[in-house]
């Protein structure tokens, strides 16, 4: 095999989009428009991707292409792919943004939110602005109820003994410094 039949193999997706976009259409000629490249370029892709799976995917009628039973198949494969691969820098910036909004409840104590909290809450708010982070003043076991219940997200505060009944004995320290 040359070197320029390796050229389509690599890029197997480039094959699979025009073989879609060529499919979906019912012309080449209207696929290499859309991927703004030239019909023969298409066309070589096409007959590239053919020649690797060996099949036909095409019956060819004049400028209209119709698909074979095969093509059908790799079409109905392909297509939920190339969508997924044209929508990914999409996707994947909002699924970003999902993680970077929203908003946290912290329970703590007063001296814990006066003294120790304020750096590390200016220090998270600065890596994470779209996140809002709520404080609740409480007691040390008000804080470890309220996480136990779940209205909060974290309880900081100092050492609190746990009791064995809590769901949370693996989380707490096991002995006091």
């Amino acid at each position: 095999m040359t070197p320029s039949g390796y050229r389509y193999k690599q890029n197997r997706f480039q094959q699979l989009r025009g073989f879609c976009y060529a499919a979906a259409s019912g012309s080449v000629s209207k696929a290499a428009k859309r991927m703004n490249l030239s019909q023969p370029a298409v066309s070589q892709q096409i007959q590239s991707l053919e020649a690797e799976m060996a099949v036909t995917l095409f019956v060819r009628r004049g400028s209209r292409i119709q698909l074979t039973h095969d093509g059908e198949l790799l079409f109905e494969m392909a297509t939920p792919l190339i969508e997924q691969m044209e929508h990914l820098d999409d996707q994947f910036r909002m699924r970003r943004l999902e993680v970077d909004e929203g908003h946290i409840e912290v329970a703590a104590g007063t001296s814990t939110i006066l003294y120790f909290l304020p750096k590390h809450v200016d220090e998270f708010r600065r890596a994470h602005p779209k996140i809002e982070m709520r404080l609740h003043n409480v007691t040390g076991l008000e804080g470890l109820e309220q996480l136990r219940t779940g209205l909060v997200d974290f309880a900081v505060g100092r050492s609190w003994p746990c009791p064995m009944t809590s769901s949370f004995t693996r989380s707490c320290p096991t002995s006091r410094s």
